[in-house]
């Protein structure tokens, strides 16, 4: 699942000439101590891990939304997440 998050955030900022990922990467770190608290368990990962883990995971979020969105109802041909997603929740 790694692979696809990475492969969603290279695509993210490929398709968004507005934002880089160092500008991502500093609204997280400027809003690290709220991001912790909002989990129920204490996250145990440093600094740079739990950084990363919030971009990642945001902009898999974001990417699978907007394939969705993007498609209306279908799915982009090809969009392993998206298809495997639908099919098990189906």
């Amino acid at each position: 699942m790694e692979d696809y998050k990475i492969m969603y955030l290279q695509q993210f900022l490929e398709q968004n000439l507005l934002v880089s990922v160092e500008v991502l990467i500093n609204i997280i770190k400027e809003n690290e101590t709220e991001l912790q608290d909002s989990y129920a368990e204490t996250i145990d990962l440093s600094k740079k891990d739990f950084v990363t883990m919030i971009l990642l995971d945001a902009v898999f979020i974001i990417m699978v939304l907007l394939n969705m969105k993007c498609l209306k109802g279908g799915f982009m041909k090809g969009d392993v997440v998206t298809t495997f997603s639908i099919v098990h929740l189906s």
